[in-house]
């Protein structure tokens, strides 16, 4: 199974409540700031609430195809995936800090094992 970023980031940016949120917010700054300073102050602020919703967009999307592809690779091998999962006392080495936890973790039964 192939997980494909740009598909979970295409979700993302054209899902109908990323697009609202854009058209309302964007909308908003422009007249916002046409009100308090004038047209071009206006422009400035609908493209900086643009860039601010771009990022926070990308940032949920790339989230989305990590937890796939996290979920696909787990799939493919007859594991099961957790996120921020507690590794067990007698595994020493992957401590992290001062407590005992993965971000990303995988149980079941390994090839050959």
């Amino acid at each position: 199974m192939e997980v494909q970023t740009g598909h979970h980031l295409r979700r993302t940016l054209l899902g109908p409540g990323a697009l609202i949120t854009l058209v309302v917010f964007v909308g908003g700054a422009f007249a916002a700031g046409s009100i308090a300073a004038g047209s071009t102050a206006g422009a400035a602020a609908a493209g900086a609430v643009f860039l601010v919703w771009l990022l926070v967009v990308l940032v949920v999307g790339m989230g989305k195809a990590k937890a796939a592809f996290y979920e696909a690779y787990a799939q493919e091998r007859g594991l099961h995936w957790a996120s921020d999962g507690a590794v067990s006392p007698g595994t020493e080495l992957l401590r992290r800090g001062d407590t005992r936890r993965a971000d990303e973790s995988f149980t079941g039964r390994l090839p050959g094992g």
